[in-house]
């Protein structure tokens, strides 16, 4: 039977808090989640079940949302793609973003750089492969790639 936990959804929503906006008149400014993607991050990082182990883990695997343009989808994605690289506790986390064409996924890529550079822990910890377009995280061996 699944059971919320909102200290695990909390968690995410504050890993967010914690980066900047990558983008237009907001570049630069403290992450602050809209209204709209409060509710789905918090349903889908809180609610728990329990593994066949006894642990509880996260009951959905896919996150979707549909939206239309100029909403901040390709920040969101970044945010939640550096969440998953260094603050989700997999042991060498591997990231892909994936889109229609390479155009669109670099934007998410660039968001994703451009929070790096502007977090001083981030930055600490992670290295950019720029021939690549790789993120790698030498403490973890995890990677994030287009």
């Amino acid at each position: 039977m699944p059971e919320y936990c909102e200290a695990s959804a909390q968690y995410v929503l504050d890993f967010i808090g914690c980066l900047v906006h990558a983008k237009n008149e907001w570049a630069g400014k403290p992450f602050t989640l809209l209204d709209w993607q409060i509710e789905p991050l918090q349903k889908f990082y809180g609610t728990m079940i329990e593994d066949e182990d006894g642990r509880l883990v996260r009951q959905y695997q896919y996150f979707y949302e549909e939206i239309p343009k100029k909403n901040g989808k390709s920040e969101l994605a970044s945010a939640l793609g550096l969440y998953h690289l260094v603050a989700d506790g997999e042991s060498t986390p591997e990231v892909y973003i994936c889109a229609a064409d390479r155009e669109n996924a670099d934007i998410i890529y660039k968001a994703c750089v451009y929070m790096i550079e502007h977090s001083a822990t981030l930055s600490r910890r992670l290295r950019l492969v720029e021939s690549q377009r790789k993120i790698h995280d030498d403490s973890t061996g995890g990677i994030l790639k287009v």
